[in-house]
């Protein structure tokens, strides 16, 4: 990635933190933001924050275990599960918890005499409403992403320069809460064959996919592109079987696609 202005004032500010703790949740902000941080203040004054919980996806936890191996970082764990999230899914799911992974991380760094902890919020998720980014502010976590005004797509190229190819081509992932309605109580059993039922789905070849309960159903979602490749009817056959077998019986498709948006009542 050309060092333009933008990149060098971000880097400035990160040599300016000195030691840093750094939410890790193993998607591609964090991910970069941790390995730059490494990158520019060395792997001794950098370390990995990462939140555990029923509801957040083994893989991405996975990712940020390998990612901090390479790098030379120390990562700590710390189980932040919330039983009012799985007991209830409540609209402010998000704030709750990011408060409660932003108050372990704030603690564990002032333990190790680290001053500041950071996150990596981007600068296009300031343009959308996140409660996180309520939680974040109370508790005076950094964003330098955020502060510098670089967006997702600068970040993937922050990945190709730091020779982490493949991070830049890692999709988004969610909460496993995101995929229940407000309201719904959901139990470990369940979280988990929804996090092996998209696994299935990645493996055959559909990156960006998410599986929402509705209740009495589940519906499939993955990039609007991939619709007709789901639809073939030997892929729904493959598809309904294999879904038996995580307990669920009805299987349905959304033919516009992936939904962005939040899961409303149908």
């Amino acid at each position: 990635m050309k060092q333009n202005s933008k990149i060098l004032d971000f880097e400035r500010l990160i040599k300016s933190f000195e030691r840093v703790v750094v939410c890790l949740s193993g998607g591609v902000d964090s991910c970069v933001l941790v390995a730059y941080c490494a990158k520019v203040l060395g792997a001794e004054n950098v370390c990995a924050f990462v939140g555990t919980a029923s509801y957040m996806i083994s893989s991405e936890i996975d990712y940020a275990k390998k990612l901090c191996r390479q790098l030379n970082v120390k990562i700590e764990f710390c189980d932040v599960g919330l039983g009012e999230i799985t007991m209830g899914n409540p609209q402010n799911r998000c704030y709750l918890c990011k408060k409660n992974i932003f108050e372990k991380a704030c603690a564990y760094a002032n333990s190790i005499g680290f001053k500041f902890v950071l996150d990596g919020t981007n600068f296009d998720d300031l343009q959308q409403s996140r409660l996180g980014n309520i939680a974040k502010d109370e508790l005076g976590v950094k964003s330098p992403f955020a502060l510098m005004q670089i967006n997702k797509t600068e970040i993937r190229e922050l990945a190709i320069a730091l020779g982490l190819k493949m991070l830049s081509q890692k999709t988004s992932a969610t909460c496993l809460m995101t995929r229940f309605l407000v309201g719904a109580n959901v139990d470990a059993k369940l979280l988990n064959s929804i996090e092996l039922a998209e696994q299935y789905l990645r493996d055959l070849g559909f990156l960006l996919v998410r599986v929402r309960c509705y209740g009495k159903y589940v519906e499939i979602q993955v990039a609007p592109e991939n619709v007709a490749e789901l639809l073939k009817d030997d892929m729904q056959i493959s598809i309904k079987e294999k879904f038996k077998q995580y307990g669920f019986f009805d299987v349905r498709v959304a033919k516009n696609g992936y939904d962005f948006g939040c899961m409303q009542k149908r």
